[in-house]
C-alpha cells in the first residue's frame, strides 16, 4: 500500500475511499469461501488496515513489501511483480478489485499460464504511454524492442488475475523486469524531457530567425487589441487568426513557468512557482529582444483556440467551433459566461502577439 496515502481519505482509484476498502473486503470474502486459504502479501500499514481494521479472513500474511522501495510512486506494479518473484510453487495472484462469485475452471488452473484476458493496445492507453517510454529512454529488452519497433499494436496480459504452473517463466520475467528498471527513473525523466524541449527551442529560433518580420508585426500589434476590442458592439464580425511563425511545445515539466521565474523578475506569479510534472503547453512567440523568444505556458483551451485559427474566422465562427469543449448545461445556462471566457482567452492570446485581427475574410 503507498504509505503517502490514507485509505479513509484517499479513493486508490475508486469513486470514493470506501468503495476502494468495500472492494477489498467483497474481494477476499469471496475467494475466502471459494477456496479456503487465501494468503496476503503486503507492507505493514497494508497488513495493519486488511487484518486488523477490516479482519479480513487471510490465512496468512507475508511481510515481504516493507523493505521495497519504489523508483517512483506512480510504478506502483512492481509491488505485484516483487512478489511473482518469490514464488516457489504453482500459484494464483488476485488483485484486491477482482471478483469471483464462482470458482475457476480446474483445468486453467493446471495451465502453464494464466491471465485474466488479453488486451490489444489502445490509442488512448498504450500508444501514449508506449510514445513516451520511447522519448525517455534508449535501452529497452529485446523482446519489448521488437514489439516497440514492429509498427503493430501492442498485445498484452491484463493482470488483475495472474499466475501459473510455469514457475521458470516468471522467474525469467520478474528478473529481467526488476534489474531493467531505472533506479533513477525521475531524474532519467526530468533530463530527458529538457534536452527534448531544448532541442525544440533551438531548431524553433534557428528557423524563425526572421528580425524583419518581427518588427514589423510589433508595428502592427501596438493597434491589434483596440482594433479588436474597442468597439465590442460589433466584436462578433470581427475576424482573427493564428500569427505566423508562433510554436507550441508540449513538455512533461513547467519549463515555460521556470523560465519565467528566472527571465520576469519580480512577477509575483513566478516568484513562487516550483518544478512541476505533468503535460504542459509552452508557446513560443519570436520577439526583437537580446534572447529572440517570449515563452509562456498556456491551457488546453488556449491550445484548443491556436489549433482553430490555423485560418481566419469571424469570433462568431469562433463561438459556435469551440462549443463542442464545453458541457451543455454551460452553453444552456450560462452562454454568456461562456461567450466571455472564449473573449479572454483570444485577448489574453492578442496580447501575447499569437492572434491577430484579419480585417477582412
Amino acid at each position: 500500500m503507498n504509505t503517502t496515502k490514507d485509505p479513509f481519505c484517499d479513493s486508490f482509484g475508486w469513486i470514493a475511499p470506501e468503495y476502494h476498502l468495500m472492494g477489498w473486503a467483497l474481494s477476499c470474502l469471496q475467494l475466502h469461501k471459494l477456496y479456503g486459504s487465501i494468503t496476503l502479501y503486503a507492507n505493514s500499514p497494508a497488513a495493519g488496515l486488511l487484518l486488523d481494521t477490516l479482519q479480513l479472513p487471510f490465512n496468512s500474511l507475508i511481510l515481504v513489501h516493507d523493505q521495497l522501495t519504489l523508483p517512483h510512486p506512480d510504478l506502483w506494479a512492481l509491488p505485484k511483480i516483487y512478489t511473482y518473484s518469490l514464488q516457489e510453487k504453482p500459484f494464483l495472484h488476485v488483485d484486491g478489485d477482482v471478483f469471483l462469485f464462482e470458482p475457476l475452471d480446474s483445468g486453467l488452473l493446471d495451465s502453464d499460464l494464466v491471465a485474466q484476458n488479453k488486451e490489444v493496445a489502445t490509442e488512448h492507453y498504450y500508444f501514449p504511454a508506449q510514445k513516451a517510454l520511447m522519448c525517455h529512454f534508449s535501452f529497452f529488452p529485446p523482446c519489448v524492442k521488437k514489439d516497440f519497433e514492429s509498427g503493430k499494436p501492442i498485445h498484452a496480459c491484463n493482470a488483475g488475475i495472474l499466475g501459473g504452473n510455469n514457475i521458470s517463466f516468471y522467474r525469467d520475467y520478474t528478473a529481467l523486469t526488476l534489474t531493467q528498471c531505472p533506479q533513477d527513473i525521475e531524474s532519467t525523466v526530468f533530463q530527458n524531457d529538457f534536452e527534448m524541449f531544448y532541442s525544440q527551442l533551438i531548431s524553433y529560433l534557428k528557423a524563425n530567425n526572421a528580425l524583419e518580420y518581427v518588427c514589423e508585426r510589433d508595428l502592427a500589434a501596438i493597434y491589434w487589441c483596440r482594433d479588436l476590442f474597442a468597439d465590442m458592439s460589433g466584436i462578433l464580425d470581427k475576424v482573427i487568426v493564428r500569427s505566423p511563425k508562433m510554436e507550441i511545445i508540449g513538455s512533461s515539466f513547467n519549463w515555460a513557468g521556470l523560465f519565467n521565474k528566472h527571465y520576469r523578475v519580480g512577477a509575483g506569479y513566478y516568484s513562487d512557482l516550483k518544478i512541476m510534472k505533468g503535460y504542459f503547453l509552452n508557446l513560443i512567440v519570436p520577439e526583437a529582444t537580446d534572447n529572440g523568444f517570449s515563452l509562456y505556458d498556456i491551457n488546453e483551451l488556449d491550445h484548443a483556440l491556436l489549433q482553430l485559427l490555423s485560418e481566419s474566422l469571424s469570433i462568431h465562427d469562433i463561438l459556435f467551433k469551440m462549443q463542442i469543449y464545453f458541457d451543455d448545461d454551460v452553453l444552456q445556462y450560462h452562454f454568456e459566461g461562456y461567450k466571455d471566457v472564449i473573449l479572454s482567452s483570444i485577448k489574453e492570446l492578442v496580447i501575447k502577439k499569437a492572434i491577430q485581427p484579419t480585417y477582412k475574410l
